[in-house]
């Protein structure tokens, strides 16, 4: 077969591979119903207004919770948002280009899927002819269980993103490996994964920790007894998920610090009574109920899925001399192990397992761990079968993993999009919506038993006694909720109230001086409110919020990641010499 011709039906095996995930929409005139519902659609309305209005990075959300403010963005996870915005200005909005940006997302997991699997078929062949592995894989890829969860039953569109970017990442760090092992240039491929590990914090943090822990280990188990290469290897490893770490702290470090800002502390237990049994990760069946502690049964598939399970386990074991499958083996074999009952001790105890939740979210990682372990077959198959029996065995297996998990190719008819929209906007201020699961990011001192003042209008108000005394308050033009501008003209000295709750990041000034935010934390309504004092007479307001505090080192931790990896081709041999300078007893390739 040309050349010209496999790219050509690699393409388009790509395109309508990238279909799958998304077909069920397809049969819909609604938007599907989902634990989360339209709440990505309401949510990413609010975030493109706030965009709109020159807010580059929506962090509060002055509109929620009945117009109070709410910080959602200082602490949710950004990139779904970002990347979907601008689909929202295509026809069609909000419906028909959610769906289309659904579909990118899957053809960017399916691209990656390809490369990373087609990478393996060629390192287990030791020539260019990883084509079918590649399909393979990227066809194993697009038939997960969980990705199905995500968008259909859970909703989480946010972890779905991450999941479409987890086989990037992978791909990128056997493209490290091999680089290194092969004495190449890596500067870019070193910038790239760490890139894609900042990408997938932005996506969802909660998959990044374990994509992480298989980043770390892959990275232990490749430089093990591996000479000089293997420390070189696992030194780069190292310092690509520092700089990707680095590259998200604008998001990750901010959620940290401001932690401490709201009442909730984000960490939900008993996380551990969520485990899954294996029975539950191989079942057909499927459902769109809720995770209940143990033993209630669950109404939620967690599968890992049957056939992508023995599929893992016969190339776990027929790649089993390749180093870099024997390491994803035990990975995924540590995972699996993670999410049942026997590791419950773990989540009760360790720090991240907590704030990660729910032991189930594993399933995020595990899906590109069943491409790598999956596709790593192929090669092995392809060196004892004849290519008509080896194809033929490919599609029977593929239809196989098709026919079982057909029940995960279904949606529930939801709500219409536009007329969901075009109500939550028209109901926003007499609403307390604070877009989270259980309130958990309303600041620390705001109260939940507020009047409904903001539909009305009012967003600057004087204490009674300075109204009666004959105090007014009129908005300048221009004024709107992002930047309030007033004017305050009072014969008494009065008590200004601006109908946004406190939160650490807002600007006031007073007659064009700034307050100090401790005299704004000292003089802060009892219901949370912003508020402070004026003297008589006319006095000029204005406040917006200006983001969280620090962000002089998040910038600097950001600009310090980028120039470690700019500045590589001046560090990087110092590291290969180092690491060949050390003593070493016994050396194998990586």
């Amino acid at each position: 077969m040309g050349t010209a011709i496999r790219r050509l039906l690699t393409a388009a095996f790509l395109f309508l591979a990238a279909l799958l995930p998304v077909t069920p929409l397809l049969r819909l005139h609604a938007w599907p119903d989902s634990h989360e519902g339209a709440r990505y659609i309401l949510l990413l309305d609010r975030f493109r207004e706030a965009f709109l209005h020159g807010e580059w990075y929506p962090r509060w959300l002055p509109d929620a919770y009945a117009g109070y403010g709410y910080p959602t963005f200082v602490f949710y996870q950004p990139a779904y948002f970002f990347g979907a915005m601008p689909f929202s200005f295509l026809p069609g909005y909000p419906l028909y280009t959610a769906r289309l940006y659904l579909y990118c997302l899957s053809l960017l997991g399916t691209v990656g899927a390809f490369l990373l699997a087609r990478r393996l078929g060629e390192g287990a062949t030791g020539r260019k002819d990883g084509w079918l592995a590649g399909l393979f894989g990227t066809a194993l890829f697009v038939l997960t269980p969980y990705i199905y969860c995500n968008v259909y039953v859970r909703g989480a569109l946010a972890e779905y993103m991450a999941m479409m970017l987890t086989p990037w990442a992978l791909y990128l760090l056997c493209a490290l490996h091999e680089r290194v092992r092969d004495g190449r240039p890596l500067v870019l491929v070193l910038a790239g994964l760490s890139v894609s590990i900042a990408m997938v914090i932005y996506a969802h943090p909660f998959t990044a920790v374990f994509l992480l822990m298989i980043i770390a280990f892959l990275g232990l188990f490749l430089a093990w007894r591996a000479g000089p290469r293997g420390l070189e290897f696992l030194g780069l490893t190292g310092v690509a998920c520092c700089c990707g770490l680095g590259l998200s702290a604008p998001f990750l470090m901010t959620a940290v610090q401001m932690k401490r800002a709201v009442w909730h502390p984000m960490i939900y237990a008993p996380t551990e009574r969520h485990a899954v049994h294996l029975g539950q990760m191989v079942t057909r069946e499927w459902g769109f109920g809720f995770s209940l502690e143990i033993p209630q049964p669950d109404g939620m598939p967690y599968q890992l899925g049957l056939p992508h399970l023995l599929l893992a386990l016969a190339g776990a074991y027929a790649a089993r001399t390749l180093r870099l499958i024997r390491g994803t083996a035990w990975c995924y074999a540590g995972l699996v192990l993670l999410m049942t009952p026997l590791a419950w001790e773990a989540w009760q105890k360790i720090g991240v397992l907590r704030v990660v939740q729910f032991p189930w979210r594993i399933l995020s990682a595990t899906a590109v761990l069943q491409v790598m372990l999956g596709a790593s077959l192929i090669p092995m198959l392809q060196r004892r079968l004849k290519p008509r029996l080896l194809l033929f065995g490919m599609v029977g297996s593929l239809l196989l993993v098709a026919w079982w998990q057909a029940p995960q190719f279904q949606a529930r008819p939801g709500v219409d999009a536009a007329v969901e929209l075009g109500k939550h906007r028209a109901t926003l201020l007499s609403n307390f919506n604070s877009y989270s699961a259980g309130d958990e990011f309303r600041p620390v001192g705001a109260s939940t038993n507020l009047p409904l003042v903001r539909d009305k209008g009012e967003m600057v108000l004087v204490d009674p006694a300075a109204h009666k005394a004959g105090a007014v308050v009129s908005l300048a033009p221009g004024s709107d909720q992002y930047r309030i501008l007033a004017s305050v003209n009072s014969p008494v000295a009065a008590k200004v109230t601006i109908n946004q709750f406190y939160f650490p990041g807002w600007k006031v000034r007073v007659n064009g001086e700034p307050v100090a935010d401790s005299r704004l934390r000292t003089e802060i309504a009892k219901d949370g409110r912003l508020s402070l004092s004026v003297p008589a007479g006319a006095t000029e307001l204005s406040a917006h919020y200006g983001g969280p505090p620090g962000a002089n080192g998040r910038t600097a931790v950001v600009v310090l990641s980028i120039c470690i990896l700019a500045l590589g081709p001046l560090w990087q041999p110092l590291v290969r010499r180092g690491s060949e300078m050390l003593p070493w007893r016994r050396r194998e390739p990586t």
